[in-house]
């Protein structure tokens, strides 16, 4: 078993951020992670600080209070994890 840490320094769009962590292979076990980004479905129009989780294959995200601040990154544990594909995961949620 092993773990991943990947830095987050842009703001990311909620929706394509679950996308992408829902088709993430099974040797992924878990997913945790600290961003700023947006969820129109959830009524977030303006980035928000928010903390995801991926175990198995859903995916929750949810606001934290503002006073809760910590360095945005995703934490991945599992098996053979590819950096470059948890890396391309938030290429894909950037906005633009």
């Amino acid at each position: 078993m092993e773990s991943k840490s990947i830095p987050i320094s842009t703001t990311l769009d909620f929706e394509e951020l679950t996308e992408c962590l829902e088709s993430l292979p099974e040797t992924v076990l878990r997913v945790k992670g600290i961003a700023d980004g947006i969820d129109v479905s959830a009524g977030w129009k303006t980035p928000v600080r928010a903390a995801f989780h991926r175990v198995g294959a859903r995916v929750s995200i949810e606001a934290l209070n503002p006073s809760q601040r910590g360095e945005p990154r995703l934490v991945a544990v599992g098996y053979q994890l590819d950096a470059t594909v948890l890396k391309e995961c938030i290429r894909q949620a950037t906005l633009d």
